[in-house]
């Protein structure tokens, strides 16, 4: 999901792809973005707690292989995440409740950051 998308927003197709040749696993895990631009760099974010979860007991799979992933989330911030591996059908749901902040928060938290004094 991207910043600033309005609620609710999704579903979102993305399609990820195995690591290597004969995976049997697959570990699909939530970040958040840690600042104003989005990053491919997981470094650069942080993983969202209780968002992360293993789809086990596919057959063993050639690199590259497809991950179908939806990503959703609805008007009260519920983040539904489902992971599909197409061959075996096998599955793994997530849902994660996400921070919405109110107009309010959000007009202060701009007053705050704007009364913030940068000297160089």
């Amino acid at each position: 999901m991207h910043a600033n998308d309005v609620l609710p927003s999704g579903p979102r197709q993305l399609v990820a792809g195995t690591a290597f040749s004969g995976q049997e696993a697959v570990r699909i895990a939530i970040y958040e973005q840690a600042g104003a631009r989005e990053s491919r760099n997981l470094d650069s974010n942080h993983p969202v707690n209780e968002g992360a979860g293993m789809i086990t007991g596919i057959p063993p799979l050639p690199v590259g292989s497809p991950i179908d992933i939806s990503l959703s989330v609805d008007g009260e911030g519920l983040l539904s995440v489902t992971a599909v591996e197409p061959q075996s059908r096998k599955d793994l749901k997530i849902e994660v409740r996400v921070s919405v902040l109110t107009e309010e928060e959000v007009t202060a938290a701009k007053r705050a950051v704007s009364a913030i004094k940068v000297s160089s």
